[in-house]
């Protein structure tokens, strides 16, 4: 076990971006050598924090719009262009409804930088055995968080499962449906 000392707002003294100095009114948890050696790695805009006797890692400071921008613009190039960059043969094999989808999706996609929530997959993209894995990760929501004016990652819940209806149980009939899993020679 080591001490792991932090100020009198929980942030923890002498790691990351923050710093900061033991004092005397500085305060200490025990804590285990792998959670004492955890604290010295974070995130940009992240430090941690002790609350309640547990150790947490915070954002301290607002992320800059630009590097927001910058996130989001990434995430539009490699999750939504990798997939709506494709061939006419591609978009042969769509039905209406899966092109109206699509359709809508990219146009999320293209607003993004405005809204800041990353728009929910089609499902029928996130179906088969060999669906493309970085067009079904899991998405997360930019939302401006009213305390501090900085942005938060919320997660939200990953595609659907690949073959099964988690809710019900039932064998998800859009399985074989994908254009990306559909072809016997993939």
């Amino acid at each position: 076990m080591k001490k792991l000392y932090f100020n009198s707002e929980g942030w923890v003294c002498e790691r990351g971006a923050l710093n900061l100095p033991i004092t005397n009114d500085s305060h200490f948890i025990e804590v285990t050598n792998e959670e004492y050696q955890k604290t010295f790695i974070t995130y940009a805009h992240f430090a941690w924090r002790v609350i309640n006797g547990l150790l947490i890692n915070e954002q301290f400071q607002p992320i800059p719009e630009e590097e927001v921008l910058m996130q989001l613009r990434d995430r539009r190039q490699e999750e939504c262009f990798s997939v709506v960059d494709r061939s006419q043969l591609w978009y042969g094999t769509l039905n209406p409804q899966q092109l109206h989808e699509l359709q809508a999706w990219y146009q999320a996609w293209l607003e993004v930088t405005v809204t800041r929530l990353v728009p929910e997959k089609p499902a029928w993209l996130c179906t088969g055995a060999k669906a493309n894995i970085s067009a079904c990760s899991e998405q997360n929501v930019y939302a401006d968080n009213q305390n501090n004016n900085g942005h938060n990652i919320n997660q939200q819940s990953p595609c659907p499962n690949e073959n099964n209806n988690e809710q019900t149980g039932e064998q998800n009939d859009n399985a074989n449906s994908c254009p990306l899993t559909n072809a016997s020679w993939l």
